[in-house]
């Protein structure tokens, strides 16, 4: 569900809401991966090595923050990400039962959208599920994973995660240009949205502030809370070259140059996405310091189907802190 929905979104982009550029990339599935490094000097080409710096102090500490995907569930529900490698996990690793909260603020952009959204979840329970094994990590700095699309599977070879989500009363998020917007949970799924309509999760863009400061308070209900949280918004990121969306738009036979601006501030993610007919993505993820520009190898590229129906770029770059809640094991806020 995770991987469709992202799918659908890129689809989406192309033809009106657009390439993400504010939302963070912190893990995902696939069955097959290979890491490709491309590193570059200050000129950004030719193959030497490049001094990580503090960018990348500051990223592994950001990093760090968080959950790996592959632990949690999306906010809006998706959960088939949720596996634990079967090759590696004990039954204990996949018998965890935990109770935590997330929090997203996100912004999307793309040649004719642009949109900020607001959501979270809170879940009383949480049980990882046991995928087939054969996921893949994240990139190191200045380097790339090919991720092929995953292979379906039943049980006993992959059990979903379960679940069960509560409400903690309303949820102030502070920072929004024009003031303070109120989260609270959907009646028919207690997933949070602002004024707990999934049809207003999705904001208007002048909303979101870049580089601001968003704070969460919540006085509590149901024996959880009350707490409170901040956190920093990124600072955008614009795509200069290659165009970020359209139908087999980029050569994929050759490397790929990309240039942005909004650099700083440290490391940031590109990722190129392709999708077929019956929406299997081909997806390229690349860590990658935030100076303006980065090269995906060609070796890369060429691993991509020829026959795609959409193909999708976008550069993202997040923030994330862990936060308190009594009554729970944690909380997560990812900007």
């Amino acid at each position: 569900m995770k991987l469709l929905v992202v799918i659908l979104m890129f689809l989406f982009s192309c033809a009106g809401p657009g390439a993400e550029e504010g939302t963070g990339l912190d893990g995902g599935t696939g069955s097959d991966a290979e890491a490709f490094p491309e590193k570059k000097d200050g000129g950004g080409r030719d193959g030497g090595p490049k001094d990580q710096g503090s960018d990348s102090a500051e990223g592994a500490a950001d990093a760090g923050a968080v959950p790996d995907s592959s632990d949690i569930p999306d906010a809006a529900g998706g959960s088939d990400a949720s596996f634990v490698d079967a090759g590696d996990a004990g039954a204990d690793d996949a018998g965890t039962n935990e109770r935590f909260g997330t929090i997203s603020i996100s912004y999307t952009e793309g040649p004719n959208y642009k949109q900020a959204y607001a959501t979270g979840a809170f879940y009383d329970y949480y049980r990882a599920g046991v995928g087939p094994g054969g996921g893949w990590s994240s990139p190191d700095l200045d380097a790339c994973v090919f991720v092929e699309p995953t292979t379906p599977c039943e049980p006993p070879e992959c059990t979903p995660a379960e679940y069960g989500l509560t409400q903690v009363g309303a949820v102030e998020v502070a920072g929004f240009a024009s003031g303070k917007v109120t989260l609270l949970p959907d009646p028919a799924t207690l997933f949070y949205y602002p004024g707990g309509d999934p049809a207003k999760g999705t904001l208007p863009a002048a909303e979101f502030v870049f580089a601001g400061e968003y704070r969460l308070d919540a006085k509590g209900e149901n024996g959880f809370g009350p707490f409170q949280a901040a956190l920093v918004s990124p600072p955008h990121l614009s795509l200069v070259s290659p165009s970020s969306c359209g139908a087999k738009f980029i050569p994929q036979d050759s490397e790929l140059d990309v240039v942005w601006s909004g650099t700083g501030g440290g490391p940031a993610w590109l990722t190129f996405m392709s999708v077929d007919a019956g929406y299997r993505a081909w997806s390229i993820f690349c860590q990658v310091s935030n100076d303006g520009q980065f090269v995906v190898p060609s070796a890369l590229m060429e691993m991509l189907p020829k026959d795609v129906a959409n193909q999708n770029l976008t550069l993202s770059k997040s923030a994330n802190t862990a936060f308190g809640i009594p009554g729970m094991d944690k909380g997560f806020f990812t900007i």
